[in-house]
């Protein structure tokens, strides 16, 4: 097996990203990755979501979150999550 450098093999990933129709995204502070995380959230869920969620429901979804390492983060999205929604 021949050496590849981790630069080398970031680079191969992001090519097989790009070619799978991802595009980067520039985040520069926490705030931008809280905003970018909850539009791929409400794009992932848009076909389970009827209405877009207020800002109270989504901390609550967010909330959730927290604390959190993101192996188990990653486990809490995957199951289901019962939201209660603001008009009951």
């Amino acid at each position: 097996m021949a050496y590849q450098s981790e630069a080398e093999l970031e680079n191969l990933l992001i090519e097989q990203l790009a070619n799978q129709g991802y595009s980067p995204v520039t985040i520069e502070s926490y705030e931008e990755l809280e905003e970018n995380f909850k539009k791929q959230f409400v794009l992932f869920n848009a076909s389970k979501i009827e209405k877009p969620l207020t800002p109270k429901e989504w901390e609550r979804v967010f909330n959730h979150l927290l604390g959190k390492s993101v192996f188990q983060s990653a486990k809490i999205l995957r199951d289901k999550f019962i939201l209660e929604r603001d008009d009951g």
